[in-house]
């Protein structure tokens, strides 16, 4: 009966660090996403320089079109 406990504790910790893996891996993807949907959106929408420009909503939109493109949420 121990042997069967172990095997189950060994397969419960195994699938512990591979959902740790994936999930550092959806992390970095998003993170990436980020970096070229903000630089689209700068590169798109420069000098946006107050908050009541209506630049600022023009970059969002181009930000958001961006992630979703990619699979992201925004």
């Amino acid at each position: 009966m121990k042997p069967l406990v172990f095997s189950a504790a060994i397969a419960a910790i195994g699938s512990v660090f591979l959902i740790s893996a994936a999930s550092a891996q959806q992390e970095a993807s998003r993170e990436d996403a980020v970096r070229v949907c903000i630089g689209e959106a700068q590169a798109g929408t420069p000098n946006v320089s107050d908050a009541n420009d209506p630049r600022v909503a023009a970059r969002y939109n181009q930000y958001s079109s961006c992630m979703k493109r990619l699979g992201h949420n925004p």
